[in-house]
């Protein structure tokens, strides 16, 4: 069995918690293939060091060692070799992640079988500028539109299947998965959604108006996000928070669900609602 880590070196400082898993895995006779550039933190253990994309090739798994944004990033080097990941918290939230750093034990059920896949859809987004398409990007959570470097509202403009839904100015907008509803769309003020759901939710950030609320559409739907961008404001595209794309006047960001689906390990049943219960109540204690 060939299982691959990915870390986050943040938040496991000197990848302490990652030999861990290295050297149970290997103990439990798993094959385990890491990052040649973090070759160092493993040394004395028989891993395999290698370029990140081989290490994802033909893996049976895929764990990731931090937080929710460790997560998306192993789950978008995993998913297009259709590998399954399961996340080990390191981080503060941890909606995505599964095993908490006490629970290494459970990842033995990776060897036996013991556990369950759940498939999470994604979003596609392309920008089409005129007859060209420079952008096309792909989000486990979220695609949002923001202001850029202006620090006047944003006027936005949304349809769904070539339906006007609404217009406002405002910060900004997300679109996002059902996975994505905890994250950056919890905070903008959207409803919590069961990450098997399958539908798509738009949720304004600080719309200038009140009549303005978080809506869901199915997951079929072809919602099309316009900013107005008039003389001295910009705009900036964003998937899962990362790689950003500036919006010329006329773009018009078409977002659709993608036909790649990650495919996530869940060893305990039910654990969404108990996991958001506890990470909500965890923050308002902090």
């Amino acid at each position: 069995m060939k299982v691959t880590i990915n870390t986050s070196p943040v938040k496991d400082a000197g990848l302490a918690l990652s030999r861990e898993i290295a050297s149970l895995l290997l103990e439990w006779g798993a094959s385990v293939w890491v990052d040649e550039q973090a070759a160092d933190f493993y040394r004395g253990l028989s891993v395999i060091c290698a370029e990140q994309r081989l290490c994802f090739r033909e893996a049976n798994f895929a764990i990731s060692v931090g937080g929710d944004g460790t997560f998306l990033k192993t789950a978008h080097l995993a998913t297009p070799h259709g590998v399954p990941v399961l996340g080990v918290n390191k981080g503060t939230v941890g909606f995505l992640t599964e095993v908490e750093p006490g629970e290494l034990h459970e990842l033995r059920r990776l060897m036996t079988g013991d556990f369950k896949l759940e498939r999470r859809m994604m979003l596609q987004a392309k920008v089409r500028r005129g007859r060209k398409t420079p952008y096309v990007g792909a989000a486990i959570n979220d695609i949002s539109v923001h202001r850029g470097t202006s620090t006047r509202l944003l006027q936005v403009r949304v349809d769904s299947d070539g339906s006007f839904i609404h217009g406002y100015r405002g910060d900004g907008i997300i679109v996002s998965t059902p996975t994505g509803s905890t994250a950056y769309a919890l905070s903008a003020g959207g409803p919590i959604i069961d990450p098997r759901s399958n539908c798509i939710e738009v949720v304004p950030v600080a719309a200038h108006t009140l009549g303005i609320r978080p809506t869901i559409f199915r997951s079929s739907a072809h919602i099309t996000v316009t900013p107005i961008l008039e003389e001295g404001r910009d705009a900036l595209l964003l998937a899962d928070g990362t790689a950003g794309f500036l919006l010329a006047p006329g773009d018009v960001v078409h977002i659709r669900k993608d036909s790649a689906q990650v495919l996530v390990v869940r060893m305990k049943p039910d654990s969404f609602y108990e996991t958001v219960r506890d990470k909500l109540q965890e923050g308002e204690s902090q």
